[in-house]
């Protein structure tokens, strides 16, 4: 971007010396001051822009406390926070922020989370539950166990993943920079005719014309259209409460026209609740707090979604459970007794009918089915008004699970989404995904667990919901850190929003430089005015970028992500 503008600064520099030394012709002293003076304020003002737009990422470093209050076995110590490490102890005042992500060891309180997930109300935490590291403690005092480090927390994987999306570059950078390289070669051409054509008409007028397409021709507008753009949107989403970790979808959203979602834990919450517990009128000895007691000790350690419908339950862990995980259950031994927990195939329990939604299953052993657990998994927050706007939108709406069909079809009908698919595998998902993309369709995948990873990474843009598996979430394109699904509505706005105005910056820059270079080649523009010119047109390219990060989403829900970056 800069030869020509450093050309022209050299020929004017070396011709006025020339001249001033030689007592003939003009000087171009004032000139080349008011080339670098232009230049140099036109960069500064882009800076300051460009550098608030990447201020976000140091907004998140700096929710993190620079000290900890570390527990030892004589006391307490303040410690630098990033020394701590998995498996050390912190305390955490109430009104302090929490150093780092971990469980609570002891103690209860209300978390704020709102400047990492968007959720305005403060969080109830209890002992196991998950902290995140830069949220704030409201209530009292909690001992906290780290369980990642430093490097490793969701603030630092947030930052790393803005700073990829920020310096990605994306097909109209690619597009822009390709045009730009050949565009200098082009105006060098122009300008070494302009000189060919003053030279044989008025000699005079060689360098000041010259030197006017050399400066107004600056591509620098065309090479800033889409970094700018994409910087501005990527602070603006994640200010909403959406990471962009891929700046390349922004631009890729436009053209989608089918959104593909998982069910559990993408459309529902993903945290099942038991509402009945039913016992085997046959059986003796067995009340509702003893099966409820032997269902936990089976999940205590399941990472299954089913596993947190008994995770408020109390119970210590005992010798002797031998506990194995299945596709479809857990069995285990429990008070001597072997166990299964599952569904009524894995159970070995004789039903017709299963209840639909998150589903029913069976506790039993191995004289037959002691207990019965019915469950129900809510929808996401504003689940239906998301898939309502979608549809409004035109884009086809497709479920893929490996729930059974009861399950789907019943989060189908709530949501009103018509096509469906239960018992699908990863490989079959993204068989699937890759035959609608064989037949003309642009996918957006939308998932959050581990078993959806390689299908995010087929889709030709993914998201990631809060709560996502870390694996999801490094294959996504975008993470939704807040728990509401009308986050997707504000991207696919954000989408449309950032391509407009990168067509814009294009169009600017191109019709810029092709009617200014022939008014410079003329002689009808002076190299000062060419230099004012060249600055002003960058600095609208980023001002007109920078509307994107003020821009606010239609019908903001109270709860969102607000990063304070002055």
């Amino acid at each position: 971007m800069d030869v020509p503008v450093a050309l022209a600064i050299s020929i004017a520099f070396i011709m006025s010396c020339i001249n001033f030394l030689t007592g003939n012709g003009h000087v171009y002293f004032d000139s080349v001051v008011m080339f670098i003076f232009f230049l140099s304020l036109g960069r500064y003002a882009e800076l300051v822009i460009r550098h608030r737009n990447l201020q976000t990422g140091l907004a998140l470093a700096r929710l993190l406390p620079e000290w900890a209050e570390l527990i030892r076995n004589s006391g307490t110590e303040q410690v630098p926070a990033t020394d701590l490490r998995v498996g050390d102890r912190v305390r955490v005042r109430a009104g302090q922020t929490f150093p780092a992500d971990g469980v609570v060891f002891s103690g209860s309180t209300e978390v704020d989370e709102a400047l990492l997930t968007g959720e305005s109300r403060p969080v109830a935490k209890q002992t196991g539950d998950k902290v995140i590291a830069g949220s704030i403690n409201r209530a009292q005092a909690v001992e906290v166990e780290v369980n990642k480090d430093p490097d490793n927390s969701t603030v630092s994987m947030m930052g790393r993943m803005l700073l990829k999306s920020q310096t990605h570059r994306s097909r109209f950078t690619r597009l822009s920079e390709r045009y730009a390289g050949w565009f200098v070669s082009v105006v060098l051409a122009v300008a070494g005719l302009t000189a060919l054509w003053w030279l044989t008409h008025d000699v005079t007028m060689l360098f000041p014309a010259t030197l006017a397409v050399l400066v107004i021709s600056c591509p620098c507008a065309l090479s800033l259209a889409t970094p700018a753009a994409i910087a501005s949107s990527s602070r603006a989403l994640l200010e909403q409460g959406v990471l962009l970790t891929r700046g390349a979808a922004l631009e890729a959203l436009g053209s989608i026209d089918t959104i593909v979602f998982d069910k559990t834990g993408t459309l529902t919450t993903g945290s099942p609740s038991i509402v009945d517990t039913v016992i085997n009128p046959n059986r003796e000895g067995y009340d509702a707090e003893t099966v409820l007691r032997i269902a936990a000790l089976l999940e205590l350690d399941s990472s299954h979604p089913v596993s947190k419908a008994f995770a408020d339950i109390d119970v210590k862990r005992r010798p002797g459970l031998n506990i194995i995980n299945h596709e479809n259950g857990v069995e285990g031994w429990v008070d001597g007794v072997s166990y299964r927990l599952g569904n009524a195939a894995f159970t070995q329990v004789n039903v017709i009918d299963l209840a639909e939604g998150f589903g029913r299953i069976w506790l039993a052993d191995e004289t037959g089915w002691v207990a019965r657990f019915d469950l129900d998994d809510g929808l996401r927050d504003s689940a239906l008004e998301t898939m309502a706007a979608l549809r409004e939108r035109g884009y086809e709406l497709i479920i893929l699970s490996g729930d059974h069909p009861q399950a789907v079809a019943s989060i189908a009908g709530r949501t009103g989404i018509g096509t469906w698919y239960a018992e699908q595998s990863p490989k079959m998902k993204m068989e699937f995904l890759e035959s609608l993309q064989a037949g003309g369709k642009t996918v957006l995948m939308v998932g959050d667990g581990i078993n959806d990873a390689p299908v995010l990474s087929v889709a030709n843009i993914s998201m990631a919901v809060s709560g996502a598996s870390e694996l999801a979430n490094s294959t996504a394109d975008f993470i939704i850190t807040g728990k509401s699904l009308i986050y997707i509505i504000y991207t696919l706005e954000y989408g449309d929003r950032t391509r407009s105005v990168i067509q814009q910056n294009l169009l600017w820059a191109l019709a810029y430089n092709l009617l200014a270079i022939p008014f410079a080649a003329a002689g009808l523009i002076v190299p000062w005015m060419a230099a004012l010119g060249m600055s002003l047109s960058s600095l609208l390219v980023v001002l007109n970028s920078g509307r994107l990060a003020t821009h606010k989403p239609t019908n903001l829900p109270q709860a969102r992500a607000r990063l304070i970056t002055q």
